[in-house]
């Protein structure tokens, strides 16, 4: 009776052990599976958007704004040109700060900023606006034709600012103001007033 009792018993551990072996090779091969699948979706799935967010590592747009022409008259006056400025920019997502949102970052910065340039509040409404419209990854305008001081001050204290930057644009001169005006032309920024003149349908992307 004892040799039949030992026999039977090792048959049920016999039984446990393949059940057991069993389990584990389904846990196993579950997980090789939940692998190879988030590989999947890494590699192809996914593989274009990761591609593109690695190139944002060290690929950075810089807009450049077009040059016009100079323009004169016939007796070599001129008439139209481009002159140079320093602007100060913000790229909204690269500004640090403890605060959580982008907005309260930012003017956190604004703040400090205040101690070394003058930037209005008419400006920093605008620069919230166009935050609102533009991506938050490209450089937004913040205060436009910075004199000599306030470009040194700012370089000086450049890495205290992270997300602010100084840029060169040109803009267009007119040496005789509005005479010509109806043969030269005249370039600006279109605002509301201009807008609602505007068909859409003719200018939408």
């Amino acid at each position: 009776m004892q040799k039949r009792d030992s026999i039977g018993s090792d048959v049920d551990e016999l039984k446990l052990f393949n059940a057991r072996a069993i389990v584990a090779a389904i846990i196993v091969l579950l997980a090789l599976l939940l692998i190879i699948a988030r590989l999947v979706i890494l590699q192809i799935e996914k593989h274009s958007y990761y591609t593109e967010e690695s190139r944002k590592n060290y690929l950075k747009n810089i807009p450049i704004s077009p040059v016009r022409g100079q323009i004169y008259d016939r007796n070599g006056v001129l008439l139209a040109a481009n002159r140079s400025e320093y602007v100060l920019e913000v790229i909204p997502n690269e500004v640090k700060g403890e605060q959580k949102s982008t907005r309260k970052r930012i003017e956190a910065s604004f703040k400090r900023l205040d101690k070394l340039i003058n930037i209005t509040d008419n400006e920093k409404q605008k620069f919230f606006q166009k935050m609102r419209k533009q991506s938050l990854y490209r450089p937004i305008l913040l205060h436009s034709n910075l004199t000599e001081e306030e470009i040194a001050v700012f370089s000086v204290n450049r890495s205290r600012f992270p997300g602010f930057q100084m840029s060169i644009r040109m803009e267009r001169y007119y040496p005789h103001k509005t005479i010509a005006g109806h043969v030269v032309g005249y370039v600006g920024r279109i605002d509301k007033r201009d807008l609602e003149k505007v068909d859409k349908r003719n200018y939408s992307g």
